[in-house]
């Protein structure tokens, strides 16, 4: 109804109008008829439309289409619109029950039957499906896609069995629970658990996750079906472990049914903020959406407003506040950074703050952490040390831990360290390679670490 240059939108506006004359007039995505105030072609459009509404009343019926929110802005920028239409028909998004009603229809007209263990597994996935939907979520059109996936699935199944030609025709209308996502791994609440208490310290952060995953599973044992909203801010330097524990977390959560992915999005500022005015909000929900379901993961948070100027940095924080709100318990927003900065920048707005749920302190490595780093990052390589270099490297963390400015990298500043050894160790073994030493003899020094190779510029 729009066309591209000002004049011939009227008359196109009107062709339509007069197709849809003792019928209906049908106009998808209605919201993108006019994309603000300075869209001539589509004010043009819209006058056109309104005027044929109140000229041929009775003669033939508008239906105007499309997403909730969007509509509701474009219907409230104009009282004439909106005054034109008698009904308001709202379409919910389809229900996890509803969903497998489609897709069990689906299979039923291709005469599929369902193997042991399908239809558990199938809605499992569909409500799954839905706690992470986004604003884009398509419905029976998701459906559609799953059943197509599945129907692929079926097909590279059936194809790599060893069967005769009838086994295989019988097969290929037998849906099994595999074939939902054949390569999805199974993380278990003990999996992800033994993957976090694995990590070196950090207690008061394992006691906090595993006091989570308790309540958790409290809840399912009273039947409480209410989503529990989740927020965390994570405080520490450099290199303690903040966005592994995330990632972990993105396990613990799935496996206990707070979320149903363990998928992290990993955004900062860059991805955020936006070089004009109104372009931030669709960036923070753009990474808001892809998070639904499962973590979103903001370092260094506090850089997201850079002082009460900082316009844009408002939009974000506004926006995501909102998304907090209006999707409680569809995700899980976690903002890391240094400690000193993220006390500054909550203190500045109540509002950001009141939505976390869960503050959790990454404390600082002391040296004898350290050293279990250090040496765990050698037992990896099948690295030993030669006499005297024990106690070589505790003195060296011990130092090292005395001397830490605040910007003290913590387990980076010992994959620092460990790094420049082993350049230490190669530089002296390719060394001895030149001077002529066997080849067998070079293979063990390689895995042999000196207290001439113990790097001394790493602060």
């Amino acid at each position: 109804m729009v066309a591209q240059y000002v004049g011939a939108t009227g008359p196109l506006a009107n062709k339509q109008i007069d197709s849809a004359m003792g019928g209906v007039l049908f106009i998808d995505e209605a919201y993108a008829l006019v994309k603000d105030q300075s869209d001539s072609y589509g004010l043009e459009s819209m006058e056109v439309l309104l005027k044929r509404m109140e000229d041929d009343r009775g003669k033939f019926i508008v239906i105007a289409a499309g997403y909730t929110k969007e509509m509701e802005v474009f219907l409230s920028s104009n009282s004439g619109l909106k005054s034109r239409f008698t009904d308001y028909i709202n379409f919910d998004d389809y229900k996890p029950d509803e969903m497998f009603v489609i897709f069990q229809n689906m299979c039923k007209k291709d005469k599929l039957e369902f193997g042991e263990g399908f239809e558990q597994a199938i809605r499992n996935k569909l409500s799954s499906i839905y706690a992470s939907r986004g604003k884009d979520f398509g419905n029976a059109r998701t459906v559609r896609k799953l059943f197509e996936d599945i129907e692929g699935n079926v097909s590279t199944r059936v194809l790599a069995m060893q069967s005769g030609e009838e086994d295989m025709k019988r097969e290929i209308r037998i849906w099994r629970p595999e074939d939902i996502a054949p390569s999805e791994k199974v993380v278990t609440i003990d999996d992800a658990l033994k993957e976090l208490n694995e990590l070196e310290g950090l207690q008061a952060v394992k006691d906090a996750v595993i006091k989570i995953a308790n309540t958790l599973k409290a809840q399912k044992l009273t039947g409480e079906t209410e989503l529990l909203s989740k927020h965390f801010v994570f405080n520490g330097n450099p290199g303690t472990g903040k966005t592994t524990v995330a990632r972990i977390m993105g396990n613990v959560f799935k496996s206990i049914g707070l979320l149903p992915t363990n998928k992290v999005i990993e955004t900062d500022r860059s991805k955020l903020i936006g070089q004009h005015l109104g372009e931030t909000p669709p960036l923070v929900n753009q990474q808001c959406d892809l998070a639904m379901g499962g973590i979103l993961f903001v370092d260094e948070a506090y850089a997201l407003k850079e002082g009460p100027q900082d316009q844009y940095g408002q939009e974000a924080v506004n926006t995501l506040l909102k998304r907090m709100e209006d999707d409680r318990g569809k995700f899980v927003v976690i903002a890391a950074g240094y400690t000193n900065e993220m006390n500054k920048f909550l203190a500045t707005n109540t509002g950001f703050k009141s939505r976390f749920s869960d503050y959790l302190s990454f404390e600082d490595y002391d040296a004898a952490q350290m050293y279990n780093i250090f040496m765990s990052m050698c037992k990896k390589r099948k690295l030993e040390f030669a006499p005297g270099l024990n106690e070589a490297l505790k003195e060296r963390l011990d130092k090292m831990y005395a001397s830490r400015a605040s910007d003290f990298g913590n387990a980076r500043t010992v994959r620092q360290l460990f790094d420049k050894t082993r350049e230490n160790m190669s530089n002296r073994v390719i060394a001895m390679q030149e001077q002529g030493m066997p080849e067998e003899e070079l293979k063990k020094a390689i895995l042999i670490m000196q207290i001439e190779d113990l790097d001394m510029t790493v602060r």
